[in-house]
């Protein structure tokens, strides 16, 4: 149940399984009404309704296309998997408006009006001209049809039922005969033009096929002559198959071929270039003496040798002689010219390599120049045979297309295995002997069921709608107020006051636990001072105050009954009293209280004398706080009986002198709004709300169960124990 955001209180009412049923109970006339309006309803259509006749045929649908040719077929074979759309699209073709007018056609059925008349329908207006009488008739006529027919495929076999409905039972049997044999020649005339209609297709597509291959292959020459890419191989076999940047057929062009080769030199001069590169550098970065070249050089070798020799000579003499000794000298010399010829041949090596790398150099850029030129004429090339590829494999697929179309043409041409039908009639309709409409039983049980669907609606709907407090749980729910008690509805031969007077009553008894719950409804226990109010009149505040009052007095409490309704008293009819002085000459200082106060069964009250001209004035003064100053010692509990919460402002005047103020809710009569108003007048006036009491309950009105609540026990006169109340919330 939804709740209410800005106040906390619950709103809507339960969905549980006890509330449906007190819900249903307590809108048991508006259900029983509505049921049976329905019934009668549903009665009254069935004998207005006029009876119609339903005829079925059957017909087999086998799952088999139109073979044209041993192994090839117009229109593909349905698979198994596709066997339902298959079904389905039999279904629609059963259905279309075009069946519907080669039935009418078949059956002659808008030659005349008296078909259309049969079938429930006016016959043409005259104001129809002669020369469309006929079409238009024509066209009612499949209208009609196609309302009155039922077509059924079902998923587990291959039978069809074709089935319709007329007033007339010969014309349902009719209809429904002519729709299975003009489905059955709708489909073998199907059969027969979709050879014809293949064959003309299938020529205009090859006369197209051959003059876009003729096209191609004009185009094909054409820009291979003008581009000087011509290819007898490619021109006489579709050179585009193979393709390529290389050309067609396979063939290589020299301007690739050179391209190739010159790439090869390239790479080999840019090979020789590194080395001998590396050469060079590594001969810069050492003696020229140290060079490989020049260590393995074998002049160089023998003249170091012959350089030892000499050396060691030298050595020699030079421990005999002296430097100048000429032998010496003589082998300085020849020493010296070994090394200058040594250096010479070191420095020749070094000079060969510098040479060496500096032609390696040169040969790599002249064979990366002629590269670059051979690249972009290589480009140019393979971009002229790339478009020549592309017009080559046009012409491939459009002759391609054309040997299909061809092949094709020739097989639907000598076609001569035509299958046989895959739609036959299995039964024929035959004339119903009972009509399908109306169904009395079935009609009535709808009608039932329509009538009980909007029966809860309507009564659910009241019930959502309806704010009615009703129960002992809508107090608390709806009003946000302790319930202090509830008291049970009297029935008419019941009298308040006697039923009041009887200790043992089921109204008495009630009373009595509402007084204890008083006594327990603050920490102080029972309030000095206590107004009892209700929303609107005849709530029954006046009977509470009364109960509650008397109550107190049979305990031993000294307890006053003030009749504070200065709008329309009521105490003194209530018990039986004189309408003399009363509370008004006590507040305006006439009279004392002793003067004026009536008992009754030890009950001291306080009637209210003569109505006074302006209550509000009187209450709004301090008369009455000084009324409550002045006896509220005299007193256990003074008990307030005012007038009415809505429209007055005594109430809420009221509230505010005394302890505790006690709202009466009349039970099926006080709506939530009225008394959730009243209930806010009165807080905002700073009133002590101590609860509510929920009067003139009737369990049995409210749709609740008996056991349910609480049991109220009286003993009659008789002395036999009854049962006469409700039952507490479980």
């Amino acid at each position: 149940m939804p709740d209410n955001q800005e106040t906390g209180e619950t709103t809507g009412f339960n969905i549980g399984i006890a509330d449906l049923k007190v819900a249903a109970w307590r809108q048991r006339w508006l259900i029983g009404i509505t049921i049976l309006v329905a019934a009668l309803i549903g009665v009254v259509l069935t004998l207005l309704t006029t009876p119609v006749y339903q005829a079925t045929s059957t017909v087999r649908i086998d799952q088999e296309g139109t073979r044209i040719f041993d192994g090839q077929e117009v229109d593909p074979t349905v698979s198994v998997s596709d066997a339902n759309r298959y079904l389905t699209t039999q279904r629609r073709v059963i259905e279309s408006r075009a069946m519907a007018l080669r039935v009418v056609d078949k059956l002659k059925l808008a030659q005349t009006d008296e078909f259309l008349v049969a079938m429930g329908n006016e016959r043409l207006a005259t104001t129809v001209p002669a020369a469309d009488r006929a079409r238009t008739r024509r066209e009612v006529a499949a209208g009609v049809l196609q309302s009155g027919l039922k077509v059924t495929v079902p998923i587990d076999n291959r039978i069809a039922s074709i089935a319709f409905e007329s007033r007339d039972p010969v014309i349902a049997a009719r209809v429904a005969n002519g729709y299975a044999d003009a489905f059955i020649e709708a489909n073998v005339r199907r059969g027969y033009e979709s050879t014809d209609y293949a064959r003309k297709v299938l020529s205009e597509q090859i006369e197209l096929a051959r003059n876009r291959l003729q096209d191609s292959e004009r185009q094909a020459i054409t820009y291979a002559q003008r581009t000087g890419l011509i290819d007898l191989n490619d021109a006489g076999s579709g050179g585009g198959q193979s393709g390529g940047a290389q050309g067609g057929g396979g063939s290589t062009s020299l301007v690739a071929s050179n391209l190739v080769k010159l790439n090869g030199d390239y790479v080999t001069a840019q090979s020789a270039r590194i080395q001998a590169e590396q050469r060079w550098r590594a001969a810069q970065a050492v003696s020229p003496l140290e060079l490989p070249e020049v260590q393995a050089n074998s002049t160089v070798q023998s003249l170091r040798t012959e350089r030892a020799q000499a050396e060691a000579e030298r050595r020699q003499l030079r421990e005999r002689y002296r430097a100048d000794y000429p032998d010496v000298q003589q082998l300085n010399a020849r020493i010296s010219a070994l090394d200058g010829q040594i250096n010479q041949i070191a420095s020749q090596t070094r000079n060969s390599l510098r040479l060496n790398y500096q032609i390696a150099l040169q040969q790599e850029r002249a064979l990366a120049t002629a590269r670059d030129g051979s690249i972009g004429s290589t480009i140019d090339e393979q971009r002229r045979r790339v478009e020549l590829n592309l017009i080559n494999r046009n012409v491939d697929t459009e002759r391609t297309q054309m040997g299909n179309l061809m092949s094709r043409f020739n097989q639907v041409s000598a076609a001569s295995d035509i299958s046989a039908n895959n739609i036959s009639m299995l039964d024929r309709a035959t004339v119903p002997g009972s009509p399908v409409k109306p169904k009395p039983l079935v009609n009535l049980a709808l009608a039932l069921a329509a009538g009980l669907a909007l029966a809860v609606v309507l009564a659910f709907g009241r019930e959502a709608l309806d704010d009615t407090v009703r129960s002992p749980e809508d107090v608390e729910r709806k009003l946000r107020l302790p319930l202090l008690g509830t008291t049970p509805a009297l029935t008419g031969d019941d009298d308040t006051i006697e039923s009041l007077a009887d200790s043992k009553s089921a109204l008495a008894e009630a009373y009595y636990s509402i007084r204890a719950t008083l006594d327990y409804a603050t920490s102080n226990g029972t309030p000095r001072t206590l107004q009892i109010t209700s929303s609107s009149p005849s709530e029954g505040k006046s009977t509470t105050s009364i109960a509650i009052a008397r109550d107190y007095a049979r305990i031993g409490k000294r307890a006053l009954l003030v009749d504070a309704d200065l709008r329309k008293p009521s105490l003194h009819r209530w018990l039986n009293l004189e309408k003399r002085e009363g509370f008004v000459d006590v507040l305006l200082g006439h009279r004392t209280i002793d003067q004026v106060v009536q008992q009754v069964d030890g009950l001291h009250v306080l009637t209210l004398g003569k109505i006074p001209p302006n209550p509000v004035q009187l209450l709004s003064s301090n008369a009455l706080s000084d009324f409550i100053q002045r006896h509220e010692n005299l007193y256990d509990v003074i008990i307030f009986d005012s007038a009415p919460v809505m429209g007055l402002a005594d109430a809420p005047l009221i509230s505010r002198m005394v302890e505790g103020t006690l709202v009466v809710v009349e039970a099926n009569r006080v709506h939530r709004g009225q008394a959730k108003t009243a209930i806010r007048r009165l807080e905002e006036t700073g009133a002590n709300l101590m609860g509510a009491v929920l009067t003139k309950f009737d369990y049995r009105e409210a749709g609740y169960g008996y056991d349910y609540y609480y049991s109220y026990y009286s003993y009659g006169k008789d002395g036999n124990k009854k049962r006469a109340g409700q039952a507490d919330a479980a």
